[in-house]
C-alpha cells in the first residue's frame, strides 16, 4: 500500500514540477537532459538509472542520513535528506527543485512511516523505470 501510495504522490509532485517547468519556459530538467544526452548503451542506462541509482541514493539519503545521522522520525532529518537529494540532481530551476526535492520528501515520508528502505527503493525503481521506458519510447517514435 505504501509503495503504491508513495508512487502516486510522487507522480503528483512530478506533475506539479512539470507544470512549473513549463511556466518557466523549460522543457525538462538539466538532470533529465544529461541522462538523455549521455549516449550510453540502453542496457547500461537501465542498469545505472533503474537499479544502481535507486539503491545508492536510498541507502545514502534515507538509510544513512535519515536512519543513522538523524532519528528515522526526525523532521529535520527528513528535510535535510530531501534537500540534499534534490541538490544532488543539480536543479537549475524552481520546477526542478519541486520535482527532485519533492521526490526526496515523498520517499522520506514513506521511509519515516514504514522504516523500510526496500519500500523507498521499490518506489524509486518504479519511478526511474517508467522515466527511462518513456524516454526510449519517445526516442523511437521521433526516429
Amino acid at each position: 500500500l505504501y509503495i503504491l501510495l508513495g508512487f502516486l504522490v510522487l507522480y503528483l509532485v512530478k506533475i506539479l514540477g512539470g507544470i512549473t517547468l513549463v511556466l518557466e519556459g523549460l522543457e525538462s530538467t538539466s538532470n533529465q537532459a544529461a541522462i538523455e544526452n549521455a549516449g550510453m548503451h540502453p542496457l547500461v542506462m537501465v542498469l545505472l538509472t533503474v537499479i544502481v541509482a535507486p539503491i545508492v541514493e536510498e541507502t545514502v539519503f534515507r538509510g544513512f542520513i535519515m536512519g543513522r545521522v538523524f532519528d528515522r522520525q526526525s523532521i529535520l532529518g527528513l528535510l535535510i535528506s530531501s534537500f540534499l537529494f534534490g541538490l544532488v540532481h543539480l536543479p537549475t530551476s524552481i520546477g526542478a527543485w519541486i520535482i527532485y526535492g519533492g521526490m526526496g520528501l515523498v520517499l522520506g515520508w514513506v521511509y519515516r512511516k514504514t522504516e523500510k528502505l526496500e519500500y523507498t527503493m521499490m518506489i524509486h525503481f518504479l519511478n526511474n523505470g517508467f522515466a527511462i521506458a518513456l524516454m526510449y519510447l519517445l526516442m523511437m517514435l521521433m526516429n
